[in-house]
């Protein structure tokens, strides 16, 4: 016997439902209110009108540090992966990272959806998951001592030119950092029975049961936590160094893409300024969990930027600029990429 439907779902707006249709026209929604917000805020106007005055060479400079940071990452992302199993290409693992971007903004889910994307395609090239979750975290956390490391660098020349440095966004990085590092620690210490990760298991087998789904033994817990840690311990010093530096290099490389954009509308800030701007902006952002930082970057950016001498028209356009070359301009190409992964996918999604 046919199921019942459930109520609201019969009409033209109800069959949208949470698929990706609906998804697209709320995005477009939003973009809208956005549009027609913007232009209301103080110094926003004069902010468009400086975006046609942007110089060309320094647009070209932003983009292309912009793609070295991509790179960069790409290469990071690679290097672990290719540790953990077998040889994965450079241009292959651009198309899934641009790819698990768009996931990202489709189904916003604090990262997950990314995750889960790149888990499905490595895993029809013959990666286990744990292999997308651990090289996940590695480069996250490379990224995460690279804008320490240039944070610290940054408020330290600050502090010696005789200026007030706010140490707390360090601080609180730091304190994100340790955090992340203790439960990756834990989470691959040697399980024992009965401990939290059997807890979280069951919790998990629970609703996979309600959703129809087979539930996951412990031995299956046990023999996935083994992979990781061999994993762990198969990245050798060489990948690690590799790794960090990618991490390091990737901040650089935004930073400068900030400069050069602000260089576009006739400011010139010194590069520590950059930094400590940037790297707060993307910690703020990385808290809010919305994907890319999504609005988040984007104010903080300004405030930051304009809160160090930056007129707020060019601030605006700078930041504006900036977010066009990093969040927008990736997830455009993604698109392409994902499609393109698609079509020679065993099992495509849709």
């Amino acid at each position: 016997m046919q199921q019942d439907r459930p109520p609201g779902r019969n009409g033209a707006l109800g069959q949208l439902g949470s698929t990706l249709p609906r998804r697209i026209a709320l995005i477009v929604a939003l973009s809208l209110g956005a549009y027609l917000l913007i232009p209301r805020l103080v110094g926003i106007p004069n902010a468009f009108a400086l975006l046609r005055h942007a110089g060309i060479g320094s647009l070209v400079a932003a983009l292309v540090w912009q793609t070295a940071s991509v790179f960069s990452q790409t290469y990071s992302a690679q290097r672990i992966i290719s540790s953990l199993g077998s040889h994965l290409g450079f241009w292959k693992t651009l198309r899934l990272m641009l790819a698990s971007a768009v996931a990202t903004l489709l189904v916003p889910s604090a990262g997950l959806s990314g995750i889960a994307l790149r888990a499905r395609y490595l895993g029809e090239w013959g990666y286990a998951s744990e292999v997308t979750l651990l090289a996940y975290a590695l480069e996250v956390l490379g990224q995460g001592v690279g804008e320490l490391v240039l944070l610290s660098g940054a408020l330290l020349r600050q502090t010696l030119a005789g200026g007030a440095a706010n140490w707390r966004p360090l601080l609180l990085l730091a304190g994100g950092l340790s955090l992340a590092v203790g439960i990756l620690t834990l989470l691959l210490s040697r399980p024992e029975r009965r401990d939290w990760r059997y807890a979280l298991l069951a919790r998990l087998n629970a609703f996979l049961v309600r959703v129809r789904r087979r539930p996951l033994p412990a031995s299956a817990l046990e023999e996935r936590l083994r992979n990781l840690r061999a994993g762990l311990r198969s990245l050798g010093p060489r990948v690690q160094a590799s790794v960090l530096l990618a991490g390091i290099f990737r901040v650089v490389a935004s930073a400068l893409c900030l400069q050069m954009a602000l260089k576009a509308f006739g400011e010139t800030v010194p590069l520590w300024v950059i930094m400590t701007a940037f790297t707060i902006s993307d910690v703020l952002g990385y808290l809010s969990t919305l994907p890319g930082g999504l609005g988040v970057i984007d104010t903080s950016l300004m405030a930051l930027l304009a809160g160090s001498g930056v007129p707020l028209e060019a601030a605006t356009a700078a930041t504006l600029t900036f977010r066009l070359l990093t969040f927008w301009l990736p997830r455009a190409l993604g698109v392409f990429t994902w499609f393109d992964l698609q079509r020679n996918s065993a099992r495509p999604l849709w």
